[in-house]
């Protein structure tokens, strides 16, 4: 199932307050120094991160919930697809 949908955006604040305001999604968490913001989107994470211009031009990432995330990473590596390191964030510990 779809976790998290992360956006790289110029303004992640100003887009807070437009998705706070016409779709009315509560703000969960929000880490100003790193431009952070994650919102309940109804059923998965929205999260917008701001950075460089560069940054905002990246594809968006999306992350999806699997039981045994070495054991499907592996998987989708052996059929050809390239894979990042695995990350994790602070505040999902």
């Amino acid at each position: 199932r779809l976790v998290r949908l992360i956006l790289w955006v110029e303004n992640p604040a100003l887009l807070c307050e437009w998705y706070r305001t016409h779709f009315e999604w509560q703000e969960l968490f929000r880490d100003e120094e790193a431009g952070w913001i994650e919102l309940d989107a109804n059923g998965f994470v929205l999260a917008l991160h701001g950075g460089s211009d560069l940054q905002a031009r990246r594809w968006p990432k999306i992350q999806i919930a699997v039981d045994n995330v070495l054991e499907h990473r592996n998987k989708l590596q052996q059929s050809g697809i390239k894979m990042s390191q695995i990350y994790t964030w602070k505040h999902l510990e």
